[in-house]
């Protein structure tokens, strides 16, 4: 196991860590599937039809640990990224082709939920943020 997902009671290969035994078993068959999971749980699921090239691509994910720290510094998050819509920096035309309607709704809408930070001096860092409030409705 993955160690992220527990298995279902209904894969056969693992009886240690199954789910609901009480779940009723129900086949389904689809033309495509879209598997919103890591990719070492989607080669789990798959792992007794998966092919070469699945085994291969889901296989090799890395993982890694990392620092994360959660706090509510607005200060910084202004300093280091972009939060608002800032119309000097809209593109009023691309192609040729006129962007005034896609600025009006940005003007409105514009909501960034993933940042990315890069340090110039040690190109080994990455900063990521996210911004919660724009994409979990608990938050005002």
């Amino acid at each position: 196991p993955d160690a992220h997902n527990p298995n279902s009671v209904h894969v056969p290969y693992d009886d240690e860590h199954n789910a609901d035994s009480d779940a009723q078993e129900k086949e389904e068959h689809y033309d495509e599937l879209v598997l919103c999971v890591l990719a070492d749980t989607a080669k789990r699921i798959l792992e007794p039809t998966a092919s070469f090239r699945e085994k291969k691509v889901l296989g090799s994910a890395k993982f890694s640990d990392d620092i994360t720290v959660t706090h509510w510094d607005s200060d910084y998050m202004h300093k280091h990224y972009e939060n608002f819509y800032d119309p000097d920096k809209a593109v009023t035309k691309l192609s040729g082709i006129d962007q005034s309607s896609r600025n009006q709704m940005a003007e409105k809408n514009f909501k960034p939920m993933y940042y990315i930070k890069m340090y110039p001096s040690d190109r080994s860092k990455l900063e990521m943020c996210f911004d919660c409030t724009n994409y979990q409705s608990q938050f005002p």
